[in-house]
């Protein structure tokens, strides 16, 4: 095919061997008629169908503001695209989609040709994989949700789900994986391919740069371990350079961040320009280059060399000396090296200019970067302004709302509204001071005060829609707010009700209870008063309730008045405890041992020792560092009426022995025991 395209742009047809030519039989329209030895079709001087001359070229220009043009679609454009336009080489379709043009496609066919040589020199393959991609593929990877909105999705007549493929990687893999017979003797194997490929932009802009629809070259290789994947991608990488410098590009390879492919190593070939979206960070001193998406913030000490510094760069660099074209100034402006930069930097921070004029420009400072989201810096812009001190009310009150406007933007709310309030205070009628303080309220909550700023606005300008929403806005969650808290009130006087209705059955039975994080008095203590736990209760509050139980289980009473317990069973033997959210009062220790224990064991009794009939329960004196053991058969209410007993964080534990035991004896033998 190479052949053919080289010999069709001298508009020959090359010559083939013998067993391809053809002898006329039966054409009597052909003029060479029929030959016994035919003719070999190189010998004919000029094909039947010649190539098109420059005037019957298909290239329509476009004299027309293109750039007007995309505007009013709402693209950006760049001069590239323009000229492109302008010289029929490409015509707009769709918002990111173009028609590529004869003497485009005739450009590109010659690029790909030599795309074709540098990856053949290194052994790759080319195939064509298909665009519709199926989506089970890719949930496969996990990137159907990943990629979210850039993919384009599509449904067949069968409900069968499919997207535009804006990368290759799962069908590639697919195809390998699907292959039983690949030898590790195939190994490196390097699969490229040229095609058309989608992606949902949101915002396209500069023409074929960043479109929907687009040609790719993507290449990818299998090894057969770690090390040797490493010495293709070296020589890939060396192919690239190569093809940049055959092309004439002064290409710059960066380290770059793989992405939602993934992977461990990836670079960039950037080819600098005054519209590229990427910073680059560069040592001065090594050939080191890298996205400043992929290093630390703030970081300056080259990675690779260790001695030079990274300095970011953007854009061809004799663009970047030229102050039109800057995005970033110098840290610091010598104006032997930048003269043009320190007359501009003469004329913007000019002291012996009157302070109106300094703020006007530290403002207009602050609204370019504002208008970059740069909210940082442009706060930081709006502030110097205020800080000149101008007598200009209306100069101050726009640095202060436009202040505010970028704190709103960064989320930080309440700094917005004071700004707000404070614009307001140098003039009363901003109307944009009054938007931006309703906006704050709305987002702290505070209706009330949303409201009042709305009600300012709209004396102002009483038909604004901004402020007309908002205000419409601040009602609803309004009432919605003075609503929902008339059912919270309703709902915590119940429950304290409950709560205190519940203390009075608590008191009335006679159970004691000690706050949670309050510590019992030890008998062993020198104090005056040493006749009981009585100066340490709780004194039955409704802090003697608290649980400290993850599950926040509390007591409470059941319709028939019947107590519940949330209630804690230690075993101390193997470090493990039981939690019961909900032991009635009236039933017994058994009762839960017996289901506890019956038929399944728990997995920690690898003896099978804890049975009903061989276990033993007691509560804990605190106070006097005692046990006092408890007949399973007894009620909860029995116990917890004990004058010994004491709940602590509003939950009732209980020890569980084995009976007989050597722990159970040794734990005994440790502190003093009674029997009730």
């Amino acid at each position: 095919m190479e052949v053919l395209m080289h010999h069709l742009q001298q508009r020959i047809l090359p010559h083939l061997p013998r067993a391809f030519t053809t002898p006329c039989k039966s054409h009597s329209s052909c003029a060479a008629g029929h030959s016994p030895n035919p003719t070999p079709i190189g010998s004919i001087s000029r094909p039947s169908t010649h190539l098109p001359l420059v005037s019957r070229l298909f290239q329509p220009s476009n004299l027309r503001d293109v750039g007007q043009e995309s505007r009013a679609q709402g693209e950006m454009t760049c001069k590239s695209q323009r000229l492109m336009q302008q010289a029929g080489l490409i015509h707009p379709s769709n918002p990111g989609c173009y028609y590529y043009l004869p003497a485009t496609v005739r450009s590109m066919e010659k690029l790909v040709r030599l795309i074709d040589q540098e990856m053949q020199r290194i052994g790759g393959q080319k195939l064509d994989m298909p665009s519709l991609c199926s989506a089970e593929l890719w949930r496969r990877s996990e990137r159907w949700d990943l990629m979210g909105k850039e993919l384009f999705r599509l449904r067949d007549r069968h409900g069968a789900e499919y997207c535009l493929g804006p990368t290759h990687e799962e069908a590639v893999t697919e195809l390998l994986a699907s292959q039983g017979t690949l030898s590790y003797r195939q190994l490196p194997l390097m699969l490229y391919q040229m095609t058309r490929k989608f992606r949902d932009e949101p915002k396209p802009r500069f023409g074929l740069l960043r479109g929907r629809e687009f040609y790719m070259k993507d290449m990818y290789t299998f090894d057969v371990s770690e090390e040797a994947a490493y010495h293709t991608y070296e020589s890939v990488c060396q192919a690239y350079n190569r093809l940049f410098s055959r092309l004439g590009l002064r290409i710059v390879q960066v380290q770059a961040d793989t992405g939602k492919i993934g992977g461990k190593l990836s670079h960039e070939f950037q080819l600098p320009a005054d519209i590229g979206e990427d910073r680059l960070l560069v040592c001065g001193s090594c050939s080191f280059s890298a996205n400043v998406e992929t290093m630390e913030p703030g970081r300056t000490d080259c990675p690779q060399c260790q001695a030079g510094t990274l300095v970011e760069s953007k854009g061809i660099e004799e663009f970047d000396k030229v102050p039109m074209f800057m995005k970033t100034a110098p840290d610091e402006i010598d104006p032997m090296k930048h003269p043009e930069l320190a007359a501009i930097q003469s004329i913007i921070h000019d002291d012996d200019r009157p302070l109106e004029e300094q703020a006007e420009s530290l403002k207009d400072e602050g609204n370019d970067y504002f208008k970059e989201k740069n909210y940082k810096k442009a706060i930081v812009s709006y502030t110097a302004g205020l800080k000149k001190n101008c007598s200009d009310s209306n100069v101050n009150a726009i640095l202060l709302t436009n202040r505010a406007a970028a704190h709103f933007h960064l989320g930080n709310m309440r700094s917005a509204l004071n700004d707000s309030v404070a614009a307001k205070k140098f003039k009363p009628d901003h109307l944009k001071a009054l938007i931006r303080g309703a906006s704050c309220c709305m987002e702290l909550k505070k209706y009330t005060d949303a409201l009042l700023w709305c009600e300012e606005g709209l004396k102002l300008q009483p038909t604004d829609k901004k402020l007309l929403e908002l205000r419409a806005t601040a009602d609803k969650h309004k009432r919605a707010a003075e609503r929902d808290a008339r059912k919270e009130k309703v709902k915590e006087k119940k429950e304290l009700s409950e709560r205190e209705a519940l203390l009075v059955a608590i008191k009335g039975r006679g159970i004691k209870l000690l706050k949670p994080k309050q510590r019992p008095k030890r008998s062993s203590d020198s104090d005056d008063d040493n006749r009981g736990p009585s100066r340490d209760m709780a004194g039955l509050d409704l802090d003697g309730l608290c649980s400290v139980e993850a599950t926040g289980a509390t007591v409470f009473l059941d319709d028939q008045g019947v107590m519940h317990w949330p209630v804690l069973f230690l075993y101390p033997e193997h470090q493990q405890t039981d939690f019961i959210s909900a032991f009635s009062e009236s039933s017994s220790f058994l009762d839960h041992l017996t289901l506890m224990f019956g038929e399944e064991l728990p997995p920690w009794d690898t003896n099978r020792k804890y049975s009903p009939q061989n276990l033993q329960l007691f509560f804990e004196d605190h106070e006097k560092e005692s046990l006092y053991q408890v007949n399973p058969e007894t009620p909860l209410i029995k116990i917890l009426q004990h004058k010994r007993c004491f709940v602590k964080a509003g939950s009732p534990s209980f020890v569980i022995l084995v009976n007989g035991s050597p722990f159970c004896e040794k734990f005994l033998s440790e502190r003093k025991t009674f029997r009730l």
